[in-house]
């Protein structure tokens, strides 16, 4: 059971090195899969700013622009990466544990972990930026009340 699992892993590992895949074409065919072809219709909605993206795709484009307005952009095409990977290591456990009921269960509580990550060090940024904002405040407040 093992070695078909491990033989499974390399020749995956194969594929990929044969067809010459990179995280960022792997982060782009993700994207295309969650935002669906849109119509005329949905264009002109979008313009008008009446339809809302789906829930997925406004938090991925959300972790993608804070993780860019850090200076980190490129890291999300290795959470993408780790997400899949994880995804695929969440279905591999589950079928060497003999629970194939656990097997969805697990491969998208794996594949979520990077994102949950990188939204969780994220929010600690923005904490952070938000302390620094107001003890800035604080100070340049201070300081023109004693030049009065």
């Amino acid at each position: 059971m093992i070695f078909t699992i491990i033989s499974s892993v390399f020749l995956i590992i194969a594929i990929i090195f044969l067809m010459k895949i990179t995280p960022e074409q792997v982060t782009k065919d993700i994207m295309n899969m969650i935002t669906p072809n849109d119509s005329l219709r949905d264009k002109a909605r979008n313009l008008r700013g009446n339809k809302q993206k789906h829930t997925l795709f406004r938090k991925l484009n959300q972790i993608k622009s804070a993780l860019a307005s850090t200076g980190k952009a490129k890291q999300f095409t290795v959470v993408c990466s780790a997400s899949l990977v994880l995804f695929a290591a969440g279905a591999i456990l589950a079928v060497v544990i003999d629970n194939f009921f656990l097997l969805p269960v697990m491969s998208v509580a794996m594949a979520l972990l990077p994102f949950l990550y990188t939204s969780n060090t994220l929010s600690f940024y923005e904490k952070h930026t938000k302390e620094e904002l107001e003890t800035t405040l604080s100070i340049i407040t201070t300081s023109y009340v004693r030049s009065l």
